[in-house]
C-alpha cells in the first residue's frame, strides 16, 4: 500500500530530524553561551556562500531518480558522475574566489575558512547514489542510523572545540565532519558501488535543467536577505538574524522538508490512477502537513520572545523579535515544499523556475528600496510577505496542472485554521487573567488546538465527505501502525 509506505517513511524521517533538532537546540543553547553573535555572524556568512554554491551545483539527481518508474545502473552512475563533475567545478571556483569573498565581507581572516568549507562540495558529491534507491523503495532505516551517528558526532566535536577555543571554527569543523560521516555511511549501509558513466546524462538533463536553473535562482533568492543584511548591518546583526532563522525554520528544514521527500515517488506512482484517488490522497497529505506546520507557525508568533529569553539567555532579545516576524515565512516555506513536490511528481519543473524567478525579482526590488532607510525588521517583514505571495502563485500553478479546485485546498486546512484561531483566542484570555510560565502557556495552547479540532469535527465537519475520508484514512494508518 503506497500511502502506508509514505506515512511510514515520512514518520522515520520526521523522527530522525526531530532527534536532530532536539540535539541542535541543546547544542545551540550551549554554543550561545560559549560564542558571541560575531561568531554566529561569521558562520552565517560561510553558510550563505556555501549554500549558494551547493544550489548552483544541484543537479536534481534525487528528484530525477525518485520520479523514474525503473532505475538501472546507467541512471545511477550518470547522475552520480554529473553531480561529481559539477560540484568539482564549483569547488575549484569557490577556492579560487576565497580571497575576493573575504575582501567583499571586509574580513581577510575568514579566507582560510572559505577554503575549508569548500571541501563540503567534494565530500557531498561522493555520496553513494545507492541511497536514492533506498529512498525510492521507502527504506529509510539506513538514513535514520547514519543521521543519528552524524548528528551525535558533529555535536560533540562542535561543543568541544567551542569550549576550548571560543571560535566560529567549531561550527566550520563540525559541519565538515558531519558531511564526511554521511558520505562514509552511505557506503557502509548501501552495497551499491558507483562508477563514472555519462551514458544517460542527456536523459537526466532533459528533466534536471529546470531544477538546476530553479536551484540557481532559489540559492540567491533564499540567501539574498542574509547577503543584504551582511553588507548593511554589523556582523553581530547577521548573527542575530542567522540564529533566528535557524530556530524558526527548524521544523521546515529538518522535519517537514525531509518528510515530504517520499511525496515525489509516491505521487508519481499514483499519477495514472483515477482523478478522485489522487485528489483524496492530495487532500490527506495536505491536511497532515497543515496539522503540523500551522500550530508551529502560530506558536513561533506567540511565544518566540519569552522562549528565546528562557533558552538562550540575556543578549538575544533581537532574535526572538525577528522570529515573530518570520512565522509567516515558516508557514509559506513549508507549504511551498508540498506544492512544488506535487508539481515535480507530475513531471513539471518549469513553473517552479518561473515562481522562484518572480520571487527573486520582487525580493531584490523590495530590498533595494528598503536600503535607502535600512531597518533590520523591515527586511525580515518584506521577505516574509513575498514568501506568502510566492505560495499563492504556487497554489495557482498546482490547481491548474493537477486539476484541483482551490476550494478543496481551502477545505483541507479550514478546520485546522479555525482550531488554531480558537486556541489563540483562548491563549490570549489565559495570559490576560493568569501569570503562567511560558512552558505552561505553550502546553495549554497545543492542548486547546487539538481539543478544538476534535470538537469541530464531531459537531460540524463530519458532515463533509472530504473530512470523513481524511479521518478514515488517519484511522487506517493508526491501526496499521499500532499492529
Amino acid at each position: 500500500m503506497i500511502f502506508f509506505d509514505i506515512v511510514k517513511s515520512s514518520g522515520i524521517i520526521a523522527s530522525l530530524n526531530l532527534v536532530n533538532r532536539l540535539l541542535s537546540v541543546i547544542s545551540l543553547i550551549i554554543l550561545a553561551r560559549l560564542l558571541d553573535p560575531y561568531d554566529f555572524g561569521v558562520a552565517a556568512i560561510l553558510t550563505v556562500v556555501l549554500f549558494i554554491f551547493e544550489k548552483i551545483a544541484a543537479t536534481g539527481s534525487l528528484q530525477y531518480i525518485l520520479q523514474l518508474d525503473n532505475v538501472d545502473d546507467n541512471d545511477l552512475n550518470s547522475s552520480w558522475s554529473l553531480d561529481f563533475l559539477i560540484k568539482g567545478v564549483m569547488f575549484i571556483v569557490l577556492v579560487a574566489s576565497s580571497g575576493l569573498l573575504a575582501e567583499f565581507y571586509d574580513d581577510p581572516s575568514i579566507r582560510l575558512a572559505f577554503i575549508v568549507v569548500s571541501f563540503n562540495l567534494i565530500i557531498k558529491s561522493l555520496n553513494n547514489p545507492g541511497i536514492h534507491l533506498q529512498k525510492k523503495s521507502f527504506n529509510y532505516k539506513p538514513i535514520f542510523y547514519i543521521g543519528l551517528i552524524q548528528k551525535f558526532s558533529s555535536m560533540i566535536v562542535c561543543i568541544a572545540i567551542a569550549y576550548s577555543y571560543q571560535s566560529y571554527w567549531a561550527l566550520v569543523i563540525a559541519d565538515l565532519l558531519s558531511n564526511v560521516i554521511m558520505m562514509v555511511g552511505t557506503y557502509c549501509f548501501c552495497s551499491y558501488r558507483p562508477r563514472f558513466n555519462f551514458t544517460n546524462v542527456a536523459k537526466q538533463w532533459t528533466f534536471s535543467k529546470w531544477i538546476m536553473f530553479k536551484s540557481m535562482v532559489s540559492a540567491v533568492k533564499g540567501q539574498v536577505d542574509a547577503i543584504w543584511i551582511s553588507k548593511l548591518f554589523p556582523v553581530e546583526s547577521l548573527g542575530f538574524f542567522h540564529v533566528a532563522r535557524n530556530l524558526s525554520m527548524m521544523a521546515s528544514q529538518q522535519v517537514i522538508n525531509p518528510a515530504m521527500e517520499p511525496l515525489i515517488s509516491a505521487f508519481s506512482k499514483v499519477g495514472h490512477e483515477q482523478k478522485h484517488e489522487f485528489f483524496q490522497k492530495f487532500c490527506f497529505t495536505l491536511f497532515l502537513l497543515g496539522l503540523i506546520i500551522i500550530p508551529i507557525s502560530f506558536g513561533i508568533a506567540l511565544f518566540s520572545v519569552p522562549l528565546v529569553q528562557l533558552v538562550l539567555g540575556d543578549g538575544w532579545d533581537t532574535t526572538g523579535e525577528l522570529m515573530q516576524i518570520m512565522s509567516i515565512f515558516v508557514f509559506s516555506f513549508s507549504m511551498m515544499t508540498f506544492f512544488t513536490n506535487i508539481l515535480i511528481s507530475k513531471g513539471v519543473s518549469k513553473p517552479i523556475f518561473i515562481i522562484d524567478s518572480l520571487s527573486f525579482f520582487l525580493t531584490v526590488v523590495t530590498f533595494f528600496i528598503l536600503s535607502f532607510n535600512p531597518n533590520l525588521y523591515d527586511f525580515v517583514l518584506a521577505r516574509s510577505a513575498i514568501s506568502f505571495l510566492t505560495l499563492c502563485l504556487a497554489i495557482g500553478f498546482t490547481c491548474h496542472i493537477a486539476s484541483i479546485e482551490f476550494k478543496y485546498i481551502f477545505l483541507s486546512v479550514c478546520p485546522l485554521l479555525l482550531s488554531i484561531l480558537l486556541a489563540t483566542t483562548t491563549m490570549f484570555f489565559v495570559e490576560r487573567h493568569f501569570s503562567l510560565h511560558v512552558i505552561f502557556n505553550v502546553a495549554i495552547f497545543m492542548a486547546c488546538y487539538f481539543i478544538y479540532l476534535i470538537v469541530l469535527y464531531l459537531t460540524f465537519f463530519n458532515r463533509f465527505q472530504i473530512f470523513n475520508k481524511i479521518f478514515q484514512r488517519l484511522e487506517v494508518y493508526y491501526l496499521a501502525w499500532k499492529n
